[in-house]
């Protein structure tokens, strides 16, 4: 892959390679943890502000069922989706490139599930600077006690509380590198995911219009 250093002269360019008459494009990256209400809050922004969504966890299933259902391959990324384990960056790669060939350029996105590691968003990163994009990330942050209760309340056969406690310390190791990386090189939003869906929904809105009238140069 390219050395360290052309990684740096990348993103040392990437103010020079903004065309000003090109006005940028938002691209929001929704974090929470398991019963934060991610994906909810991921359709109502989409729908708000008229953005597409790469949503990685239908993706993939979509990927699943798309194969052929006795490969080897379809059977072992069908397995990992149940059990909740780490898809590879290379599979998660090919969603990314499939999507990115049906997404309108001259739109902005909602991510819901990637970028999940550094790699991942270093290749956002490179893409952003290619359509033009804002890369803001919105974390709706719960505690992990209520995300326990709110799972548990679902009463779905893997929801153990085990196997919730594994999955969130897992989400709370993918997380944080990432947080830190859109601190860096982006925006990072904290959103109190604790209130009702309406309520985090209206405070999320709140906080973006701004953000994006600003970006769009509204």
């Amino acid at each position: 892959g390219p050395s360290t250093t052309s990684n740096c002269s990348a993103v040392k360019v990437k103010v020079e390679t903004i065309d000003l008459n090109n006005p940028l494009k938002p691209a929001l990256v929704i974090f929470g943890a398991q019963g934060s209400g991610k994906s909810t809050q991921s359709s109502i922004i989409a729908k708000q502000f008229d953005l597409t969504i790469f949503e990685s966890g239908e993706q993939l299933r979509a990927l699943a069922a798309s194969n052929e259902a006795d490969e080897p391959s379809s059977k072992d990324l069908r397995s990992k989706l149940a059990r909740g384990d780490l898809i590879d960056d290379q599979t998660i790669q090919i969603i990314w490139q499939r999507f990115l060939l049906t997404q309108p350029k001259d739109k902005g996105i909602v991510l819901d599930g990637f970028p999940r590691n550094i790699h991942q968003c270093e290749e956002l990163e490179r893409v952003a600077r290619k359509r033009q994009w804002q890369i803001i990330g919105v974390y709706l942050k719960i505690p992990d006690s209520i995300a326990k209760s709110r799972l548990l309340a679902r009463h779905r056969m893997d929801d153990t509380p085990q196997i919730i406690e594994e999955r969130l310390a897992l989400f709370h190791r993918r997380t944080e590198p990432v947080l830190k990386w859109l601190e860096v090189n982006g925006q990072l939003l904290l959103i109190d995911g604790q209130p009702s869906a309406e309520q985090v929904s209206s405070d999320v809105l709140a906080r973006l219009e701004k953000l994006i009238a600003g970006v769009r140069g509204e």
